[in-house]
């Protein structure tokens, strides 16, 4: 070392040797630390940050790292700069600027096609040199070719449609539709230009198109008052390809001209259709949050526990139905983990986790309000099929987690209680993650805690030795309902019920497979699932949730195209289709609600 550091105070350190990094990355560190330091970069860009995973490892690919002496001229041609080691400084949009080890520095014109001038201008490496990472502008064309969300032969076309692609993923409506789903809206966008004055849509017309602004800016009204003003890269009218309404404003163009990409409602409908277009009108109308209790009506008890009441409950003038979730305050106050399942339910919008639609609040209790699932337990629904599972329905469950739990990752959010029972089926039989009482959001720059807890048959066995853990906790869970899925049981402790034995069949126990289990390619993703060291799991190491997706077992029929993309755009037959909505044995529920005048009437 060419450095001595001190302990100013009491310290605990958690060390890695060489030897064991080497275990994990292999023989060539310095490259793979290098790597990553590329994609947490790149990840940081906020163009970039709205990639994939896989978009942005493919992005990478056309990373170039170069040496450069002392003031030397660097990055010409770049639209993206990252600072492996010494520094650079130059001008950003003619502002002075200084880049340290780790910095990076986005063209602003990254895709913006009509824009010929980068941002980024006149950079040289410091006094000691510099190693940048950089990605070209040529670089970044052929990236964007090689992803496939380019349909046009030069850069600049490529950009515009890029671009395209970023802000359809902020649309509401489109956030989530699969990737290839998304391309073919994007394809359909048609240029629109409109000078001075224009209207672009008018109050209580029918409303059959959806714009998004490409340049411009528009202003707009409500009975003819001014209410806002919108800019580039906003967008207006996406209830119109959904619904049948009239539009609740008219919009008119202030800039000299503007320039907007605009799509038909009939266009839409050829595109996004049958689950698809049911799932996104649910959605649009969940964002309906501007009422209260009072506005709520009971229908029925359909769930009771030691968490608290589940009514089924419909909004007066609506009709729209909702869940509402009562838990009584402790003391006057929320009970901590509630306050928290709310406040990680609240930022979170995935179409295969529970939506939260508001809370409540009164003297006693505190009132949850989510969408209505109604397809009931997936621990049920597995025990409808008369056999273990096929590997199609296999895939099916099992990619629909991959897909939940790499969002929680993303947000660095440990589930730490996944199993059948928490886990629910929509009303066309697709997944939907509920019960996040006792997830936990990691604050920024920690990656481990060290609370036991959860169900220990599905429990990693980090969480048991006490030494700490993050994510990959979930990845070990998710491989014990894959082995449940395929072989009827559970991988360890099947038959016992003492938490003591089942801790310690989860600690030593070997891994062993049904005889009649004969799918290679499955028992190799378990196996990876189910590694004990977490630093060796399946998708805990530098390629992260994309070892996961590669695996050989989501491949096996799916040939003409990627079993998470056809999730994700509801294009697969899922293996059970719930028949009528179901919800808890009325005779199991013994409850007395004595908060009856808190709702409204009928």
């Amino acid at each position: 070392f060419d450095i001595t550091i001190l302990a100013s105070g009491r310290s605990e350190l958690l060390c890695v040797s060489v030897a064991e990094l080497k275990v994990i990355v292999g023989d060539d560190l310095g490259a793979v630390l290098e790597r990553n330091a590329i994609s947490q970069g790149l990840k940081k860009c906020p163009v970039i940050s709205q990639f994939t995973a896989g978009q942005r490892a493919e992005l990478m690919k056309w990373v170039v790292v170069k040496d450069y002496a002392a003031g030397a001229e660097a990055g010409a041609a770049a639209r993206i700069l990252i600072v492996l080691e010494g520094s650079l400084s130059g001008l950003e949009k003619d502002k002075e600027v200084k880049l340290a080890r780790g910095d990076w520095i986005e063209d602003e014109a990254l895709l913006n096609s009509s824009s010929k001038e980068s941002s980024i201008k006149n950079m040289k490496s410091g006094s000691e040199g510099a190693k940048v990472a950089m990605l070209t502008r040529d670089g970044m064309a052929s990236a964007l070719k090689a992803l496939g969300v380019s349909i046009a032969n030069s850069e600049n076309d490529a950009s515009d449609f890029t671009r395209k692609m970023i802000l359809a993923k902020k649309v509401h409506i489109f956030r989530h539709l699969s990737e290839e789903q998304t391309k073919k809206v994007v394809e359909s966008f048609v240029t629109m230009k409109f000078s001075q004055g224009a209207t672009v849509i008018e109050q209580g017309t029918p409303g059959t198109s959806f714009f998004v602004i490409a340049n411009g800016e528009l202003e707009v009204f409500i009975n003819d008052k001014s209410v806002r003003r919108m800019t580039r890269n906003s967008y207006i009218g996406e209830r119109a390809l959904l619904f049948h309404e009239p539009r609740t404003a008219t919009v008119k163009v202030v800039s000299p001209d503007a320039e907007l990409w605009a799509i038909e409602k009939a266009t839409f409908e050829k595109i996004i259709a049958g689950n698809m277009q049911q799932q996104l009108m649910n959605r649009i109308r969940l964002q309906d949050t501007n009422f209260g209790l009072k506005d709520l009506i009971q229908i029925k008890v359909i769930g009771a526990g030691a968490a608290g009441v589940v009514r089924l409950v419909e909004h007066k003038s609506t009709g729209m139905r909702y869940a509402l979730k009562r838990v009584k305050k402790v003391d006057g106050e929320v009970p901590e983990e509630v306050q928290r399942e709310c406040s990680l339910l609240k930022d979170i919008d995935h179409p295969f986790i529970m939506t939260q639609v508001n809370t409540f609040e009164t003297k006693k209790s505190v009132y949850i309000l989510t969408e209505l699932i109604t397809g009931g337990e997936l621990h049920g629904a597995i025990r409808e099929i008369p056999t273990v599972l096929s590997r199609a329905q296999a895939q099916f469950y099992t990619g629909s987690l991959v897909i939940v739990l790499e969002e929680l990752s993303e947000r660095n959010i440990l589930y730490r209680d996944l199993k059948p029972e928490n886990v629910m089926l929509d009303a066309q039989g697709y997944l939907k993650l509920i019960d996040f009482g006792i997830a936990k959001k990691l604050p920024e720059g920690e990656s481990k805690t060290f609370t036991m807890i959860g169900t220990p048959h599905y429990m990693a066995p980090e969480v048991m030795r006490g030494h700490g853990y993050g994510t990959e906790v979930d990845l070990w869970s998710m491989g014990v309902m894959l082995y449940e899925f395929v072989c009827g049981y559970l991988p360890f402790a099947d038959d016992l019920d003492d938490p003591t034995e089942v801790c310690t069949a989860v600690l030593k126990d070997p891994l062993q497979f049904a005889s009649s289990y004969k799918d290679a390619n499955g028992k190799t993703l378990m196996k990876g699932l189910l590694t004990r060291q977490p630093r060796k799991r399946l998708g805990s190491g530098i390629g992260g949730w994309e070892d996961v997706r590669g695996a050989d077992f989501f491949l096996q029929g799916h040939q003409g195209g990627c079993v998470f993309d056809k999730l994700l755009g509801r294009e697969l037959q899922p293996p059970w289709e719930p028949k009528g909505e179901t919800y808890c044995d009325p005779e199991e529920l013994d409850v007395n609600l004595s908060d009856q005048d808190e709702l409204g009437k009928k």
